[in-house]
């Protein structure tokens, strides 16, 4: 498994800086329930990363997956940068 690397775009590092968190909580936020499947199962942003390759404890993201995670994090995780861009 690659180091973390602070100058790689879609690094865990970058997404702990951008949340402000651990490895822990983001592993946390991911495995939260954030709506139901066909089968009315809980579906997860886990379940979802992993539909586009993502293996656990992986320390960069391909862009699908950094854009699954940060659609489903950013409204609770950032929630004033959320509300200043949809003011101005």
């Amino acid at each position: 498994m690659p180091k973390l690397d602070d100058d790689h775009a879609r690094s865990l590092q970058k997404l702990m800086q951008r949340y402000h968190c651990s490895r822990a909580w983001i592993a946390h936020w991911i495995s939260m329930p954030i709506a139901k499947d066909q089968s009315g199962a809980p579906c997860t942003v886990l379940v979802l990363l992993e539909q586009y390759g993502y293996r656990k404890k992986q320390s960069y993201y391909t862009h699908k997956q950094w854009s699954i995670i940060t659609e489903h994090l950013d409204p609770f995780l950032k929630p004033d940068e959320k509300s200043f861009i949809q003011s101005h």
